[in-house]
């Protein structure tokens, strides 16, 4: 496999276009990666990557703020590319990938550097096309406003502690913010208190990730998350083709209850984190 590396995200993304868009639904989240990256100027801990084979494209690496994202869907050349990015001693906190692709590519992984890479989270992905007719809570979404970032950034903390992920303040301050203003994050608000929050996140042309959704401890099981996905649900598609969402397997609740809603599970991914 030949290797290629990138400057910029505006040199990358028309090199690996068509792998990405072959599976439009497992990759959403590298396309929406790379879109926004191109309204930035900084790419300086960046890190963009392909790999060829006979002149094809078949595997994509992507380091953008945070984790570091594969894309492919053959098992033939990841120890190649384990090798490829562990001589590179680029810094990431995680690997995200779809399985069985991502799981074989981290232990090859773990035999070539110095620290452990541990799974995190086991996630399915699901798509919806259409929301399905299903009981309603009390309340009303809104669009969030600058007045909600105070306790939006609290929700995202405890977010990111239940997803076991890593939580940047400055950075997470800076996307909700864009987030609010580009009326993208929602809150789900009953007799004037916002009882749980979602927006909508990284999108491709035809699809949008429902993303951040959150009830605090003392709010949930009152059908407020479930309404605010399923009314947002029908928002995005009003926008878009098709939604889809990224769940955590360890929480079956969660995923019955998107399926309630319509969301069919696509495939499944795999969150590692690195410990030193």
């Amino acid at each position: 496999m030949k290797f290629t590396t990138y400057k910029t995200p505006m040199q990358f993304y028309p090199v690996v276009e068509e792998l990405l868009y072959k599976d439009e639904v497992t990759n959403v989240l590298t396309i929406g990666i790379l879109k926004g990256a191109q309204a930035d100027d900084d790419f300086s801990n960046c890190f963009f990557a392909c790999g060829e084979v006979d002149g094809k494209v078949t595997l994509a690496l992507v380091i953008y703020g945070l984790h570091l994202v594969l894309v492919t869907n053959e098992e033939a050349y990841l120890r190649e590319a384990a090798e490829f990015v562990a001589n590179k001693n680029l810094v990431y906190p995680g690997v995200i990938g779809s399985r069985p692709y991502v799981d074989i590519f981290v232990e090859h992984l773990n035999a070539l550097v110095d620290h452990s890479i541990e799974l995190a989270m086991s996630q399915r992905i699901y798509r919806l096309d259409q929301v399905s007719d299903i009981k309603r809570a009390k309340g009303v979404m809104r669009p969030a406003t600058l007045e909600d970032l105070d306790l939006i950034m609290d929700w995202s903390r405890l977010f990111a502690e239940m997803d076991g992920g890593t939580f940047n303040e400055d950075r997470s301050r800076k996307n909700r913010i864009k987030g609010i203003e580009d009326k993208r994050m929602f809150i789900w608000e009953v007799e004037g208190e916002a009882v749980t929050m979602a927006a909508l996140g990284k999108s491709t042309h035809k699809s949008v990730i429902i993303s951040l959704v959150f009830t605090p401890e003392n709010q949930r099981g009152k059908g407020y998350a479930t309404t605010l996905v399923a009314d947002l649900s029908e928002y995005a598609l009003s926008l878009y083709d098709y939604c889809t969402l990224y769940t955590d397997l360890s929480n079956p609740t969660s995923n019955g209850i998107y399926m309630k809603i319509g969301y069919k599970p696509v495939a499944d991914s795999a969150m590692y984190l690195v410990k030193e």
